[in-house]
């Protein structure tokens, strides 16, 4: 949905089981795929910080600020299930949108981002 309306779509997530050795990489990568193939979402980038207490761990805005840095996103969104998603999204200068584990929520977080685009033009 997003993709469509030519917005690129990045994931950033804090997934500290690889550092602690409960999954692999590899693990990560295939859940990470099944996720976003069964949600039916096209995304540009997947970062992660694979650590446990480390300076790029959300609440920290340093993935966030990678992001926007690699593709020079000026306008941006967090969306996120977590308060630690909502406090990097505003450091790194983001609108933020809190949305539940579910994929109606999903849905409606991007009608809300797109609502709130197409308000700001």
């Amino acid at each position: 949905m997003l993709k469509g309306k030519g917005l690129f779509v990045a994931v950033a997530s804090n997934q500290s089981g690889v550092g602690r050795g409960y999954f692999t990489w590899e693990d990560l990568l295939n859940f990470t795929g099944r996720m976003l193939e069964l949600i039916d979402w096209e995304v540009d980038v997947v970062v992660y910080c694979p650590c446990l207490g480390c300076g790029c761990r959300k609440p920290s805005p340093l993935m966030l600020e990678m992001v926007k840095s690699a593709t020079g996103a000026k306008d941006c969104f967090m969306v996120g299930d977590q308060e630690a998603d909502r406090l990097a999204g505003e450091a790194a200068g983001c609108r933020t949108v809190t949305v539940g584990m579910d994929e109606r929520d999903l849905y409606q977080a991007a009608l809300q981002v797109l609502e709130e685009l197409r308000s700001a033009r």
